[in-house]
């Protein structure tokens, strides 16, 4: 067992002990409020988009051909936690269990690889559709490799209240897939996803319990945007570069998401019995 997997066993314990004592005390939070959801009209693209496996391989964001069908395997894996939370079939309901996003501590870890992947796996299930955001406002790497770096997307959304979702979300050729783009740079990132309209259509986002929303964020310890959208979301993991990120790092980043998020970590290129990279080991924290 590497020095960080027994770092990450140790903050498990940590975070699970924080969860609890923090739900001994907390007010009845809005999951247990009785009030039946008004579910918005669904999300029709005006745009589409064909996803090109030769560009996401160049780029970093689709395995290798010749790993192709173990990485699918280690996505399963990775998935069926995540989902069962989402779908509220797990032992402990999460509010805006559905919303998920995908970070690290510091950047090279492989969370944009993780959270292309993931999304893939989830588009597979034949009972909900997934909307991937590429919430990395300053560095999108989703939305650069697919050449859309350039479109309207999650700021300009942000910023206009004329425009809608289907204005700036593409459908693409995977069934169950959609993709928001990162949209143009804006120095005012942190603001506007911490502003009332992104409170809005997440809230909106929630109500739809079939329909994963899966966000692609900066590294913790880079910017504030992942801890800022820690606040919007039910469940959050974290990816952990094996044998390279230190404990303190990943402790520091883990204390900066939001208390009321279950967290799980994905260690990433941890090394199988035969030296290849592993992608598939998944810890859950507080959902006991």
């Amino acid at each position: 067992m590497s020095i960080v997997e027994r770092a990450l066993g140790k903050i498990r314990e940590e975070r699970a002990a924080e969860h609890k004592a923090a739900a001994a005390v907390a007010p009845p939070s809005r999951m247990e409020v009785a009030v039946a959801p008004t579910v918005p009209p669904a999300i029709v693209p005006a745009h589409s988009l064909t996803l090109d496996p030769i560009a996401l391989r160049s780029t970093g964001l689709l395995p290798a051909e010749q790993f192709d069908r173990r990485v699918r395997d280690d996505y399963r894996r990775i998935k069926w936690p995540l989902l069962e939370v989402a779908q509220g079939r797990g032992t402990t309901r999460i509010e805006r269990a559905n919303l998920l996003m995908v970070t690290s501590a510091e950047p090279g870890e492989g969370k944009s690889f993780t959270t292309m992947n993931l999304a893939l796996a989830f588009a597979a299930e034949s009972d909900c559709s997934v909307l991937l955001v590429d919430g990395d406002l300053a560095r999108p790497k989703i939305s650069a490799a697919l050449g859309l770096e350039n479109e309207r997307g999650l700021t300009d959304f942000l910023k206009d209240p004329k425009l809608s979702l289907s204005d700036v979300v593409f459908a693409t050729d995977r069934r169950g897939l959609s993709l928001l783009p990162a949209g143009r740079p804006d120095s005012h990132a942190p603001e506007l996803l911490a502003g009332q309209r992104m409170e809005t259509i997440m809230a909106e986002f929630a109500s739809r319990p079939q329909s994963l929303v899966l966000f692609d964020t900066p590294p913790l310890l880079a910017t504030n945007e992942a801890q800022v959208i820690s606040r919007l979301v039910g469940q959050v993991v974290v990816v952990v570069k094996a044998d390279e990120t230190s404990r303190t790092a990943v402790k520091n980043a883990i204390e900066l998401i939001s208390k009321t998020a279950a967290v799980g970590v994905v260690l990433n290129q941890s090394k199988s019995l035969f030296g290849a990279p592993h992608y598939g080991d998944y810890y859950g924290y507080n959902r006991a």
